[in-house]
């Protein structure tokens, strides 16, 4: 239960505070806690009943209920983390003029690179 607590109060304050410059971050941060909370939540679920069917079918359910939103925020996170490297790369490659080098010249270039050294 208090684990619970502090993380609904962490996300309280995460809320209130916005700590985080980039909205992208605070975004992300609100939905982890928020998952967290849930997940927690929900684990309170698993709990003695009277017939055992309702407890396989209930404990089933809520299995099934915190894995999928386990795995959504890691899915969310891959996805995230996978835009942002692509506009690292596009921004690094505008910088150093890349952009109208062909993979074979890249390689060239470096081997030729490693030769010298």
């Amino acid at each position: 239960y208090v684990g619970t607590w502090v993380v609904a109060g962490f996300l309280l304050l995460n809320l209130v505070a916005k700590p985080w410059k980039a909205r992208l971050l605070y975004n992300l941060e609100n939905f982890s806690l928020i998952v967290i909370v849930l997940t927690l939540n929900l684990a309170l679920f698993f709990t003695k009943e009277e017939s055992e069917t309702e407890v396989v079918w209930g404990t089933a359910a809520t299995s099934a209920l915190i894995m999928f939103l386990n795995l959504l925020v890691v899915l969310v996170y891959i996805i995230v983390m996978l835009k942002e490297m692509r506009k690292t790369v596009h921004a690094w490659k505008t910088t150093h003029n890349i952009d109208t080098i062909t993979p074979k010249v890249a390689v060239q270039q470096a081997s030729s690179r490693f030769q010298r050294a």
